[in-house]
C-alpha cells in the first residue's frame, strides 16, 4: 500500500508540474499564483494534505512568478500517513 501512494504521488506531481509549466508559459496573463492554487486544490481533491507548493527561482531560491529564469516546483504533501517531498526543475521558458 505505501508503494501505491509514493507512486501515486510522484503521478500527482509529475502531472501538476507539467501542467504548471505549460500554463506559464501558455499565457501571459496567467499569474503562477493563480496557477499553483489550482494545482494545490487538484492535488487535495485528489486526497492529498498539501503543505506547501512553491515555485521558485534556481539561483535565488525567490519565489518566481512566471518562467523567465530556471526554476523548481517545491512540493510536500501527505497521503494519508505518508509525508513525500519532492522538487522538479522546470527550464526558462524561451
Amino acid at each position: 500500500e505505501d508503494i501505491h501512494r509514493v507512486i501515486l504521488f510522484f503521478s500527482g506531481i509529475l502531472t501538476i508540474s507539467i501542467h504548471c509549466a505549460q500554463t506559464l508559459r501558455g499565457a501571459a496573463t496567467v499569474s503562477a499564483e493563480d496557477t499553483l492554487a489550482q494545482a494545490s486544490h487538484d492535488l487535495a481533491a485528489a486526497g492529498f494534505t498539501v503543505h506547501y507548493l512553491e515555485l521558485r527561482e534556481l539561483q535565488t531560491l525567490t519565489t518566481a512568478t512566471d518562467l523567465s529564469r530556471d526554476c523548481a516546483l517545491f512540493v510536500a504533501a501527505t497521503l494519508g500517513t505518508t509525508r513525500l517531498i519532492d522538487n522538479i526543475q522546470i527550464s526558462a521558458a524561451g
